[in-house]
């Protein structure tokens, strides 16, 4: 071994004429600011006189000159490459001279022996072949910024058992994702026993707090991926509090070291193929939040009870898991749960202890048992579900129960009128139902209730506190047709399949929306239909098969503003009584062929700012059109019986949007009022 480490300066021809001297010469030391500056000749006279090299170290201050210098013979890449070719039993190398747009030449990446390397201010990593190095078994490396490509080509050098960055060394600042990739390298070294990984993300890595990895679909298959989280994570991140690892389809297994990051709250594992969780996840005292979805799980741990500190639980989607932990119902400082899509899941009984929950979704599972403290329950698309259990009853702190899309579901309790906080109730899109309660609680804001049979309806108008009513009916039974009594009211959707009539004993005095869809049966309505809904503020009435014309007092929705009708195929007219509507905004008329005719009356609408009309057999708009001052937007679509536009709509000032879409006659723009080309902020779709 040589060690040139004197004070003074050694010239190179000196250093050159004594290596000579040694054939047998197998490693050499360059100490730091010993030596004058490398140049191409020193390197061949050393390749020539010691073939068997094996261990060259060479020191910061020994810095080579760059092509194009005033030294004769410098450092070059063909200088290194001849070096290379000749020493090619090198095991150890350490160049600590080379600056950072310095490229090593091909012939580096045959050093078939290398397995010690320590480099600085290189494209080392940067170079694809950095793979070749396959017996490369010790990085030391000091770039000055780590980029998501040279994570990359790291990552593929699966023999390193020990890897160590510089403190200078910076992590990508225009790379968000450099940070996950760096765990995910780290991780993707079977091998790596010692590593300095902190000194990768310098004080970033003491305080980051948030951490997430997501791999793109369209990846490629030799892409960087996160196969696992790198062994001592806890040392690495001691203040992460949220960790989400998202669409990692090469993610398999949680570590046992997982349970070292005392400060984490908050735990995503989405759409990996994670297939169990180490024994201890349950010593995770500050974990708030944990959500796990799209895995391979079969179970929960045992230790699983021992999260005291779980708020929050999704397990969604992950049809292998079966049951739940013993201990699971001990989680007293559990608020939500969602168990969603566990079709194979049976739920324990017990669940008493959740003195907390609030909220609870059980999504595509069928089994429930009773949960005292339940203030939200919402069940949908159970398949296999029959029935609701009588104890459901037993939830006296309900206050929100939906039962949606549940294609067996049969039969539910008749009697909920002890469920004194319930609010909202939602039994919908239940297409085997065979009856409703009969009997509810008086405390009712919201109910939903839709079937596909005659079945009768509970007392409705017995629910003082209703705000909002929704009924989807196959047919409703003789005698039920007739509503009223809903003194709060102010939301009414009705879809009425084989109803012919309604009727309105009592007005609805707080009714503000009214929506009535598949009346196929009804004519007409009630000719009290205007004073009944008196405060009524928008109307929709849609797929109206024999509905042939509106009743005249519709003049008396004095606050009306919003009035639609589609799908009203033997619709002729609407009264003249229309012009009364002195509030009204927006007039819509879709799908209505029958429809000849507008009212003249139709101008007096003052405040009208929308006509929409599609689909009709209209013929002419109503003389006098210029009288809607308000009016802002006019659209006429596939209205091939019109003819022609009104002239003087030319004096809307305020039209801003016209729309003419399907008819021939109407695009045709000699036949379009004079002047319309120039009216001010005018925008003409056709």
């Amino acid at each position: 071994m040589v060690m040139v480490s004197e004070d003074r300066c050694l010239p190179l021809q000196h250093l050159a004429r004594a290596v000579a001297c040694f054939s047998n010469l197998t490693r050499l030391h360059l100490s730091e600011s010993r030596v004058e500056t490398l140049n191409d000749v020193f390197l061949a006279h050393l390749a020539a006189s010691c073939p068997k090299l094996k261990a060259v170290y060479v020191g910061r201050g020994i810095t080579p000159r760059c092509k194009g210098s005033k030294d004769e013979h410098p450092v070059t890449e063909a200088g290194l490459d001849h070096f290379f070719r000749q020493c090619t039993q090198l095991e150890e190398l350490s160049l600590f001279c080379l600056h950072e747009d310095f490229i090593l030449p091909p012939s580096f990446f045959d050093l078939a022996h290398l397995h010690t390397l320590a480099v600085t201010h290189a494209s080392v990593l940067d170079a694809p072949d950095l793979v070749k190095l396959s017996s490369l078994t010790s990085l030391y490396y000091v770039p000055a910024v780590i980029t998501c490509e040279r994570l990359s080509n790291l990552a593929r050098v699966t023999s390193l058992t020990e890897l160590s960055m510089h403190d200078d060394t910076r992590l990508d600042p225009e790379d968000e994702h450099t940070a996950a990739l760096a765990m995910a390298t780290i991780a993707r070294l079977p091998r790596l026993n010692s590593f300095n990984f902190r000194l990768m993300f310098r004080s970033a890595c003491t305080t980051l707090e948030r951490l997430r990895v997501c791999e793109s679909r369209t990846a490629q298959p030799d892409s960087l991926q996160l196969e696992r989280l790198p062994i001592g994570i806890g040392d690495l991140l001691p203040s992460l509090r949220e960790l989400a690892v998202l669409k990692c389809c090469s993610f398999s297994q949680l570590p046992e070291e997982l349970t070292s990051l005392r400060r984490l709250e908050i735990l995503k594992l989405v759409d990996c193929r994670v297939r169990s969780l180490p024994e201890n996840f349950g010593s995770q005292p500050a974990l708030k939040a944990l959500v796990l979805s799209e895995l391979l799980l079969a179970e929960l741990p045992e230790s699983f009870s021992q999260l005291t500190s779980l708020e929050t639980l999704l397990l969604i989607h992950c049809p292998e898991v079966r049951q739940l932990p013993a201990g699971f119902w001990c989680l007293t400082a559990l608020k939500t749960l969602c168990l969603k899509n566990l079709s194979n899941l049976t739920l324990l009984e017990g669940p008493g202890e959740l003195v907390n929950l609030h909220t609870l979704n059980l999504d595509g599972n069928e089994n429930m048992h009773a949960m005292h403290y339940l203030q939200e329950l919402y069940i949908c698309s159970c398949d296999n579900l029959a029935n609701i259990p009588e104890s459901l009853t037993l939830l006296t702190g309900l206050r929100i129960l939906s039962v949606t899309r549940c294609r067996q579901l049969s039969s539910v309790p008749r009697r909920m009128d002890n469920l004194t906080q319930l609010s909202e109730l939602d039994l919908t899109l239940c297409h085997q139902l065979t009856g409703f309660p009969q009997h509810l609680p008086v405390s009712l804001d919201i109910l939903r209730l839709s079937s596909a049979k005659v079945i009768p309806l509970p007392d409705i108008s017995s629910l003082p506190n209703l705000t909002s009513l929704m009924l989807i009916m196959a047919g409703m039974e003789q005698g039920n047709t007739a509503l009223g009594g809903f003194s709060r009211l102010e939301h009414l959707e009705l879809s009425l399949e084989d109803v012919p009539e309604l009727s309105f004993p009592v007005p609805f005095s707080q009714l503000q929306t009214f929506t009535i869809e598949y009346a196929n049966m009804m004519k007409r309505f009630p000719g009290d239909f205007g004073l009944a809904l008196q405060r009524l503020r928008k109307l929709q009435i849609s797929f109206a098969a024999e509905l042939v014309e509106l009743p005249a007092s519709i003049s008396d929705l004095r606050h009306l503003s919003s009035l639609e009708i589609a799908m009203a195929p033997k619709l002729t007219s609407l009264p003249d009584s229309l012009g009364a509507l002195s509030r009204l905004c927006r007039l819509a008329l879709k799908h209505c062929p029958s429809l000849e005719l507008l009212p003249d009356s139709l101008t007096q609408l003052a405040c009208l700012q929308s006509l929409l009309l599609g689909f009709t057999s209209i013929r002419s708009l109503p003389p006098n059109f210029s009288q809607l001052k308000r009016l802002r937007r006019l659209q006429l679509c596939a209205c091939k019986q019109l003819q022609a536009l009104p002239e003087d709509l030319t004096e809307l000032r305020m039209l801003r949007y016209l729309t003419i879409v399907g008819s021939k006659q109407l695009l045709d723009r000699e036949k379009h009022p004079h002047g319309i080309y120039r009216m001010y902020g005018l925008e003409i779709f056709s």
